[in-house]
């Protein structure tokens, strides 16, 4: 079961909030796994836009920044999916400034990827 209490201690111990949300997850660490190992899902750094997510996130992914969980800036579009990503920086990097849009742009970098203005788009 997710609740609150579990997902906060998912993020805090580094796990983002997309997965921290997925009934995937929780299902798999009820198994005592420590990823849900869901064949076919992942995020941007595996050039997807979560495909396998289920949970209370689902319809607002492109609202709700999936790294962190709060209000997105802005929406990119990857593999065909609609993620939110903030300007907030991530919580515990208060010192470096990392924020969610630069660690996004920094997983994309590191994939060779570039976003163009039609795979890009401010929500608003």
């Amino acid at each position: 079961m997710i609740t609150e209490e579990t997902v906060a201690k998912l993020m805090t111990d580094g796990m983002i909030a997309v997965c921290a949300w997925c009934e995937h997850l929780h299902e798999a660490r009820d198994k005592g796994l420590d990823n849900c190992e869901m064949a076919g899902c992942g995020g941007p750094a595996a050039l997807k836009g979560f495909p396998k997510y289920k949970g209370p996130m689902e319809g607002n992914l492109a609202k709700i920044c999936y790294l962190c969980g709060q209000e997105a800036d802005f929406g990119a579009m990857i593999n065909g999916r609609m993620l939110g990503v903030c300007n907030r920086v991530i919580p515990g990097n208060e010192k470096t400034g990392l924020t969610c849009s630069l660690l996004f742009r920094k997983i994309l970098e590191s994939r060779r990827a570039k976003i163009t203005e039609q795979q890009a788009s401010i929500i608003g």
